[in-house]
């Protein structure tokens, strides 16, 4: 689980994708404990590029996870998961490939079909103190790993933070002593022993209070249905501070609450007046694109897609493909024309990986995308 092909790692450290922090990492420099490490390969690993249930195999004869770092414009989980396991081994964190089913519907007393469709990759790291902990870098699996990764581990227990759990980097088999090795304990265990005999329990004489207990009662009066009637309830509570210790007399109030006609259509015309804003919102909002949309210059079209394309792509949280950024560079900057074909290939790439993903992101993402989604 730390072993990685010297061909891999040598273009990996040579393609110019990583990150300081890896490299600072990779190079025994890095302050960072093993767990953020972990954290911070699935984040990187995730941002890659969208996820595309349609993406091609690598060229044959290509070295899987190197393609997917340097030329893959989208991927699926076996790119994720394999492209984050090269990439701990390499740190010396003891990590693995998994394939089994992600079951978004499981739950207690529960019986679900599992099908092939629902077949799923994703990595686990070893920690001796822990075991195998899961991970998923796949974009839009965030919330299904957050109850099992390195972060639902570290929140049950915290003492996992500090664990190191990483063999010396560089794929050598020295193990880095633990932060437990490290420390030299300095507890007298005879001091302890001695200190817990010495620990005395204190029993305490309860004193049972009996307290009468006021039964509050609701009492809902609803007369028959007439124009401008009244419906009023009454609520009768006690007032704990009010509560007569000595007499054990307790007071009760009412109180009124009426709900009359008027209200209600006033909640009616509230809530109407907010629909047909979102629908004027929602109006000017795609007039506004589909001008920018139809303009005759292919630059300035291209350049329109782009800033659609990636605002729409901010709230689904993902990174607009590199052939679909290629061709907004080319308009912007080059003196080149842009063809119909490149921007009929920028839609489509993007599309395709918004398509995939919005399906899987969390409601807070899918929502608000949705409102502003336009057909393209």
């Amino acid at each position: 689980n730390l072993e990685v092909p010297d061909s891999t790692r040598e273009a990996i450290l040579n393609s110019g994708v990583l990150p300081d922090w890896y490299i600072d990492a990779y190079n025994g420099t890095s302050t960072m404990s093993d767990a953020d490490k972990v954290r911070a390969v699935t984040d990187f690993v995730r941002d890659l590029h969208p996820y595309d249930k349609f993406t091609d195999y690598p060229p044959e004869g290509a070295d899987f996870v190197v393609y997917f770092l340097t030329d893959a414009e989208s991927g699926i989980c076996v790119h994720y998961a394999s492209t984050a396991t090269i990439l701990l081994r390499m740190l010396g964190i003891p990590a693995r490939y998994v394939e089994g089913y992600l079951d978004t519907a499981a739950g207690p007393n529960k019986t679900t079909d599992i099908y092939s469709t629902e077949g799923h990759a994703w990595f686990e790291f070893f920690d001796p103190e822990f075991g195998w902990i899961m991970g998923d870098p796949t974009p839009g699996n965030e919330l299904p790993a957050s109850h099992f990764n390195v972060d639902a581990v570290a929140a049950t227990y915290p003492e996992m933070e500090t664990d190191v759990f990483s063999v010396a980097p560089h794929g050598t088999n020295d193990p880095v002593p633990t932060a437990s090795e490290a420390a030299t304990d300095t507890t007298d265990e005879t001091d302890i022993s001695e200190t817990s005999e010495e620990t005395a329990v204190e029993t305490t004489e309860e004193t049972t209070t009996t307290e009468e207990t006021t039964v509050e009662t609701t009492e809902t009066t609803i007369p028959s249905s007439t124009s401008g009637t009244e419906a009023s309830t009454s609520v009768s509570y006690i007032d704990p501070s009010e509560k007569d210790t000595d007499s054990e007399v307790t007071e009760e109030r009412h109180i009124n609450i009426i709900f009359t006609p008027d209200d209600i259509g006033r909640t009616a015309i509230i809530a109407l007046c907010v629909f047909v804003s979102f629908g004027v919102i929602r109006l000017i909002y795609v007039i506004s694109w589909k001008v920018r949309f139809s303009v005759k210059v292919n630059r300035k079209k291209a350049i329109a897609y782009y800033h659609y394309f990636r605002f729409t792509g901010k709230l689904l949280g993902i990174r607009l493909p590199r052939k679909a950024v290629a061709v907004a560079e080319k308009a912007a900057f080059s003196n080149e024309d842009v063809s119909s074909e490149e921007i009929k290939l920028m839609v489509s790439v993007f599309t395709r990986s918004a398509k995939a993903l919005s399906n899987k992101v969390p409601s807070y993402r899918r929502v608000p995308y949705r409102f502003f989604e336009i057909k393209v």
